[in-house]
């Protein structure tokens, strides 16, 4: 150790003593110097003003022994952050009132404004009046060894939040024995069991593992690869009922013990939901190939086929090849105008329930189409899953039967009127044939031969071509309201 003699150079100043006192001081020398930290002597002060310090300042502190020693440019004191400085003190008072080494970790920070974390290592330098009259010690950089500390703690705190908070049933396992070390809450609430219960006991003991093969590959499994994932197996629950399982678990060590923790879930509702939704699916494919009408599902957004069934494949013409990846614009089923329409509708409402398209098969032929659609979600991707309905037979029975029920009406309109053509006919007869008679009664016994016969005879010709006239005009009428080429009242048989 060199004093603070006011030489500007301790270090020189050291070299100078070492030469002065021979080899075993010039090889203490260098060695203060190379050791990894720095050595130092200072005042019993809050400033803890610098008597030596050795080359190892420098990394320690960023500053040289010429600025530290003597605190010619800072203090060390006021290197070591403020909240840490009354610490610091009080620490070394304690263990110089006793007589006793002391030990200390605090943090300094640099020129650079960086932080380091230093532990030291000194004691008291006491005069024969037992003051202290300095300290002496050696000062260590450990911010490497404090980082690590702190990201372990806080990866134990981690760890310990996730294992408390988990959902999941997570347990710590004596590797050898197969004993419960730790459970967390989710453990307890899903096999039923207490802490106390389970904590020192084997899961075999507890009839935990319902297929003694499936316990046996699990542990296999673990003491080969170290690890396992979504390993599949039924266990028991206090209460009896069994679950599907999903365990994971890792190998770690504990104070020199191997053990394992494990992550178990309960799958059995997802694996229920599964089972349904891939049957739900089966039926759905089943129905969708086996409709009797034509099916297709394609991309919202333009148009591609995805899916087409037989009958789309028997009503088009095309093959489900020559279909999937190619839009019903470019197959030419859909006029650009009934597409825009059709999805417009599907844009607004989200479906569309009957609306009539023209749809254009292979080769031209055209098939009157009812197209019923629901948008729907397949894969995060927006589709169209359509149901087309061919209603051209349908229609043309439809106009088949609008045709006979007009004939129908018509015919009963004919009726109607034949009837009051035959009553008319009836009330002219009456009237006429009374004319006729007392004409013919006037005729007889009119004894003129002159101009009074004449006009009686004359009457009676007018009167019955009258009568004769009417009928015929009535039912000509009847004829032409009919529409038909041909009547036979008009025939030359039946004028006469």
């Amino acid at each position: 150790m060199v004093p603070d003699t006011g030489n500007p150079n301790p270090a020189a100043a050291a070299a100078c003593a070492a030469d002065e006192l021979g080899d075993p001081r010039r090889m203490f020398a260098t060695l203060l110097d190379n050791l990894p930290g720095m050595a130092y002597r200072c005042r019993n002060d809050r400033a803890w003003t610098m008597e030596f310090v050795s080359e190892g300042c420098r990394a320690i502190t960023g500053y040289t022994p010429e600025e530290l020693v003597g605190s010619r440019v800072v203090a060390y004191g006021n290197l070591i952050l403020e909240e840490d400085r009354e610490k610091v003190w009080r620490q070394v008072q304690v263990a110089l009132a006793a007589r006793a080494s002391y030990q200390l970790t605090y943090r300094l920070r640099r020129p650079d404004g960086s932080i380091a974390w230093l532990s030291e290592r000194g004691q008291g330098v006491f005069t024969t009046e037992g003051v202290a009259e300095a300290l002496e010690g050696f000062i260590t950089d450990v911010t490497a060894q404090q980082n690590a500390e702190q990201a372990l703690l806080a990866s134990e705190e981690k760890f310990e939040k996730a294992f408390l908070a988990s959902p999941d049933a997570i347990s710590v396992h004596e590797m050898a024995s197969g004993r419960y070390v730790d459970v967390n809450p989710g453990m307890l609430q899903l096999f039923g069991y207490s802490r106390g219960e389970l904590i020192g006991c084997i899961p075999t003991e507890l009839g935990m593992w319902v297929d003694e093969g499936e316990r046996r590959a699990f542990l296999a499994a673990l003491r080969r690869q170290g690890s396992v994932r979504d390993f599949k197996a039924s266990m028991r629950l206090k209460d009896g009922r069994i679950r599907l399982c999903e365990l994971s678990a890792e190998a770690m060590t504990i104070g020199g013990q191997a053990h394992n923790v494990t992550v178990l879930r309960d799958v059995t509702e997802s694996r229920q939901t599964e089972q349904t939704l891939r049957d739900s699916e089966k039926k759905f494919a089943t129905a969708f190939q086996a409709s009797p009408m034509a099916l297709t599902i394609v991309e919202m957004a333009n148009g591609r086929f995805i899916e087409t069934n037989p009958a789309f494949e028997r009503i088009s013409g095309y093959t489900r090849d020559e279909a999937i990846g190619r839009t019903s614009l470019e197959l030419g089923l859909w006029s650009p105008t009934d597409r825009a329409a059709h999805v417009a509708r599907l844009e607004r409402d989200g479906f569309v329930r009957g609306m009539a398209l023209t749809f254009r098969a292979r080769g031209g032929h055209e098939v009157l189409m009812n197209s019923n659609a629901e948008v729907i979600i397949l894969s995060g991707v927006r589709c169209i899953l359509t149901v087309l309905e061919d209603v051209s037979e349908q229609r043309r029975a439809e106009l088949r039967q609008a045709t006979l029920e007009a004939q129908l009406r018509q015919n009963q309109k004919l009726e109607a009127l034949g009837t009051l053509a035959g009553g008319i006919a009836h009330d002219f007869n009456n009237i006429l044939t009374a004319i006729v008679v007392n004409q013919e009664l006037a005729l007889m016994d009119s004894h003129d031969g002159g101009a009074v016969r004449e006009r009686l005879s004359e009457i009676g010709r007018a009167s019955n071509r009258e009568v004769r006239s009417a009928a015929l005009r009535v039912a000509r009428s009847a004829c032409s309201s009919s529409s038909l080429t041909s009547c036979p009242c008009s025939s030359p048989s039946r004028m006469k």
